[in-house]
C-alpha cells in the first residue's frame, strides 16, 4: 500500500486520495456492497477497506493472470467496460514498437473545482504530481497515446476477435 502522507507523495496529496476514497465508497455502496464484502472480492481486509475510503492507504491493484479462462475473465469484463457509454477504450496495437506511452503508465485527475494532477505507481512507489509544467507534459503525451492507439470502435471490434479466439 502506498502511504498518502509520505511526503514524496507531492502536495494535496492528502486531499485528493480523500476524494478517491470518498468515490470508492460511493461506487461501493451503489453496488450495494458492505466493506468486509468488497475487500473479500479484491482480496484485502475489512480495515483496509476503510481506511482506503478515508485516504489514509492507497491500494496497490493486484490483478490474477494466467491461463485461458482468467484471459476470458478479463476479456469479457473489458469489453463490457467498452461498451457503456461513458467510457472510451482505446488499445494500442501490440506491433506498435514504439508510442508515447513507452514510458510507462501514469494516470491524469482533474478534481472539481481544482487543477489537473496526475498520477504515477510503479513497483511499490507512488507520486502525485502537482507542478503544472510536468502535469501539462503528461497530458500531451497522453493525446499522443490516444492518436496512436486504435479508436474506440476498432478497439471494441479486437476485443470481440480476441473473445472469438478463445
Amino acid at each position: 500500500m502506498a502511504d498518502p502522507h509520505d511526503e514524496d507523495a507531492g502536495d494535496g496529496a492528502v486531499d485528493l486520495f480523500r476524494a478517491l476514497g470518498r468515490q470508492i465508497k460511493v461506487l461501493r455502496e451503489r453496488g450495494g456492497l458492505r466493506q468486509k464484502e468488497l475487500g473479500e472480492r479484491l482480496g484485502y481486509s475489512e480495515a483496509t477497506i476503510s481506511s482506503v475510503e478515508r485516504g489514509l492507504r492507497v491500494p496497490q491493484p493486484e490483478h490474477p493472470f494466467g491461463g485461458r479462462d482468467v484471459q476470458r475473465g478479463q476479456l469479457e469484463r473489458l469489453f463490457e467496460t467498452a461498451r457503456m457509454r461513458n467510457v472510451e477504450v482505446q488499445i494500442m496495437p501490440t506491433d506498435s514498437e514504439e508510442h508515447a506511452g513507452m514510458g510507462g503508465p501514469f494516470t491524469l485527475l482533474t478534481p472539481k473545482g481544482r487543477s489537473q494532477v496526475a498520477y504515477l505507481e510503479v513497483q511499490n512507489l507512488s507520486r502525485l504530481i502537482t507542478d503544472a509544467e510536468e502535469v501539462r507534459i503528461l497530458a500531451a503525451k497522453y493525446g499522443s497515446i490516444r492518436s496512436q492507439a486504435l479508436t474506440p470502435r476498432e478497439s471494441l471490434l479486437l476485443l470481440e476477435k480476441m473473445l472469438g479466439e478463445l
